[in-house]
């Protein structure tokens, strides 16, 4: 929930999070005129570590978005970890 929360506040501009009732990941639906694909290889470069759900789709029909995952992220470290996630899309080009 604290992840949730502070993806939420902080990028919720740029992409869509919803909870989710099992699992460890969260997904973050993003525009449809973006690259989940590109964006996910370049935060790598980033030191940011996501995956794009295109890679899941064998035909492309859901809107792209970031997988996300939280397993094993300790509470108080959820504000900086979403901090540098926006600051890697901010040196991306992104608008947040």
């Amino acid at each position: 929930d604290c992840l949730l929360n502070e993806l939420q506040q902080r990028l919720g501009n740029f992409m869509e999070i919803k909870p989710v009732n099992a699992g460890m990941h969260l997904i973050g639906w993003l525009a449809p005129e973006l690259d989940d694909d590109a964006i996910a290889k370049e935060l790598a470069h980033h030191q940011i570590h996501t995956y794009a759900l295109s890679d899941y789709c064998l035909q492309r029909y859901l809107p792209p978005g970031l997988l996300i995952g939280f397993a094993g992220t300790p509470v108080e470290q959820a504000r900086d970890k979403v901090e540098a996630l926006a600051q890697a899309l901010i040196k991306m080009g992104y608008t947040l």
